[in-house]
């Protein structure tokens, strides 16, 4: 009878080892899927990131010349003095 008993308590605890090693597998697969889905998602993060960096970038540059520095805005003001006076001159006569 204790064999017997014995052998039972041995298939029951075989069965609940497979039954959580089976577990097991399907909780990797399920974290090996999710990591690989967060991989992806970091990728496309980061490739919308860099678009928009870059879409950044090029409107600095191409608002970059759109100013006058400081010594060309100082060289208009001057022109226009001188301009200014040359008018005044021939006016005045």
């Amino acid at each position: 009878m204790a064999t017997k008993w014995r052998d039972k308590f041995y298939e029951e605890r075989d069965r609940r080892y497979t039954e959580v090693n089976i577990e097991r597998e399907k909780a990797l697969k399920i974290k090996e899927t999710a990591d690989l889905a967060a991989l992806q998602l970091a990728r496309e993060i980061q490739t919308y990131k860099d678009e928009k960096a870059n879409q950044l970038r090029e409107q600095i540059n191409s608002e970059r010349n759109l100013y006058p520095t400081k010594s060309q805005l100082y060289g208009y003001l001057v022109g226009a003095a001188a301009a200014g006076a040359a008018i005044a001159a021939i006016v005045r006569g």
